[in-house]
């Protein structure tokens, strides 16, 4: 492996979320703006010999959880940053919850037909660099991500267009990089649509391949023949731990398909994912969380745990409807997870309160406090329950 140096040149545009003391059952509408944790980075590539421009978007509640995540890596990442970034934020809320929160890393370039074309093409100016574009990823991007990001082990690529055609060279070149894959309408043409024709030899004597492929195509007729091929090699040779699916969007072109293909293309990476928290019938307890979250640990490879938000809302639920015990429960199993949360003792201390355990709903409120001074919520109860001070 080649020497390598990164240095952040530039960053700005760094904002923090502030963990607000929010209840989904009984807080109130908050009319602030929202307020992004995005950041703008340049690194130095000694693969590249240049600097690169990477946008990072942390999900909300980074900065006061310990949490991993999976990370997104987005390609002509100025035309999709800033709605697949509300998209994900969207569908990993805690009353949606069809997707994880996690990362997304988007690539910016200033020549996009050298870093997506592996081959040179005398029709397309400055092609042929996608090697080096591959090994910047690789070996400099990646390694960045991780080592300054709490990171899953679990990646996931998305790209439109030529991008797509790039994304399935990486697949076959380095498969495990990316553990799943979003190709929107990938173009195949020129010496490059050996990319594709190489896709079943590939999918041949590869041996284990998992994780999930997500392929959908415009109205382009003649795009759509090609990516027909791609399905086709998927349908004949792809191992059966390798899931995917191939949409057709008649209604979409080219241009337009990217926003409808990542928001189903996250749900089907993510199919079994989501838990209904509003069946009050059937309400989330700590033992069936536990239970649903090493399912998803198997599937995705590697040991996932319910998110502090999505086990505040559930005990949330079980606290409306007085199940005290549960109500505990839950919020005792994300202190244990959470042990630095001061939301997480805030919560218990409202259970106990409500259950009628003055001493307990004390302690949990004072612990809140001493990890967050500014919990005024807390303090204001605490002076309700202890009285005028003497």
């Amino acid at each position: 492996m080649r020497s390598m140096k990164l240095e952040i040149i530039l960053s700005i545009l760094v904002c923090t979320t502030l963990c607000l003391n929010v209840h989904p059952v009984y807080c109130q509408t908050d009319d602030t703006i929202p307020v992004t944790q995005q950041q703008r980075i340049l690194l130095n590539s000694n693969i590249l010999h240049l600097q690169r421009v990477i946008w990072i978007h942390t999900p909300s509640g980074y900065d006061q959880s310990n949490e991993i995540y999976p990370v997104l890596y987005i390609l002509d990442g100025d035309i999709h940053f800033k709605f697949i970034t509300e998209l994900t934020e969207f569908l990993s809320g805690d009353e949606k919850n069809r997707i994880p929160k996690m990362l997304i890393v988007a690539i910016l370039s200033d020549n996009r037909v050298s870093d997506f074309t592996p081959l040179p093409d005398s029709g397309l100016v400055s092609s042929g660099g996608g090697a080096h574009f591959l090994q910047f990823i690789r070996d400099e991007l990646v390694t960045y991500i991780s080592s300054h990001y709490r990171t899953a082990p679990y990646r996931i690529l998305a790209a439109h267009s030529l991008g797509g055609l790039f994304a399935l060279y990486a697949k076959e070149s380095a498969p495990e990089l990316f553990q799943s894959e979003i190709l929107m309408s990938p173009a195949f043409y020129g010496p490059n649509k050996k990319i594709l024709l190489d896709f079943h030899s590939f999918l041949t004597h590869v041996g284990n391949l998992s994780g999930g492929m997500f392929i959908t195509v415009g109205d382009e007729p003649v795009a759509k023949g090609r990516i027909d091929t791609l399905a086709d090699y998927l349908k004949q040779y792809a191992p059966s731990s390798l899931y995917w699916s191939y949409r057709s969007y008649p209604e979409d072109d080219h241009f337009s398909l990217p926003y409808t293909s990542m928001y189903d293309g996250l749900k089907f990476i993510y199919s079994g994912f989501y838990t209904n928290v509003w069946d009050d019938q059937h309400l989330p307890t700590r033992e069936t969380i536990t239970e649903h979250f090493l399912r998803l640990s198997s599937k995705f490879g590697f040991m996932m745990t319910p998110g502090e938000e999505f086990v505040n809302t559930c005990g949330y639920k079980h606290l409306r409807m007085k199940h005290y015990d549960q109500a505990i429960d839950l919020f005792e199993f994300n202190i244990k997870n959470h042990p630095k949360s001061w939301n997480a003792y805030d919560s218990m201390g409202e259970a106990y309160m409500n259950a009628g355990n003055t001493k307990l709903a004390i302690e949990n409120y004072e612990k809140s406090i001493a990890i967050n001074p500014n919990n005024i919520n807390a303090k204001e109860i605490l002076k309700k329950i202890k009285g005028p001070s003497k």
